[in-house]
């Protein structure tokens, strides 16, 4: 699925492009749990910590979903729940955290580039609307699902953004591959 390129830059230095993702990006498969979906929000240190806490308020009051919060294992622990509201324990005990990706039904975020990987390897995808969203074009190009944290119906909005086919998943993964020769391209963009 992922090609690996090997380009020279002006100096002549040898620069590897591309390839398969490392293993973070490699989502373990989800033993599904009584129906009840697994919904995983991606920790992004530049998303609006107030819209942020409000989702997770939200969420956190959901009954038939499990939730899990992916948290960056290079940056502390205790700043990255501080920054969206999980260091109350209250509030904390209703979330997995985990520092690696377990097994999720849909991943969130609002433009982390993992949601471009995760696509690629088949994972339901949701972006959310903030204020910072920049993974929109995944949306606009059918390849996710548009989430407003703000909805009157999000738990059921999540729910059935959770219930993409594999046969879906595949045609997403397959979309977003690129389709052009990535060497030649950079061979021409470094000559320049």
């Amino acid at each position: 699925m992922f090609q690996t390129n090997h380009v020279f830059n002006e100096h002549k230095e040898r620069i590897q492009i591309g390839g398969k993702p490392s293993d973070e990006f490699i989502m373990p498969k989800l033993e599904h749990s009584a129906g009840r979906p697994r919904i995983m929000l991606l920790y992004e240190s530049e998303a609006p910590s107030n819209e942020v806490r409000e989702f997770i308020d939200r969420l956190s009051l959901m009954q038939d979903i499990d939730r899990v919060f992916k948290i960056r294992s290079n940056l502390p622990i205790a700043d990255q729940l501080l920054h969206v509201g999980l260091d109350d324990v209250s509030k904390a005990k209703r979330w997995t955290i985990a520092q690696e990706l377990v097994g999720a039904d849909l991943v969130l975020g609002s433009y982390s580039t993992m949601l471009y990987e995760l696509v690629q390897t088949g994972v339901a995808v949701g972006v959310l609307k903030m204020s910072s969203m920049e993974a929109e074009d995944l949306v606009e190009d059918g390849l996710a699902a548009y989430i407003n944290p703000v909805s009157s119906n999000l738990e059921k909005e999540l729910i059935f953004a959770s219930q993409v086919s594999d046969i879906e998943l595949q045609y997403r993964a397959e979309r977003l591959q690129i389709k052009v020769n990535i060497e030649d391209t950079l061979q021409s963009l470094l000559s320049q």
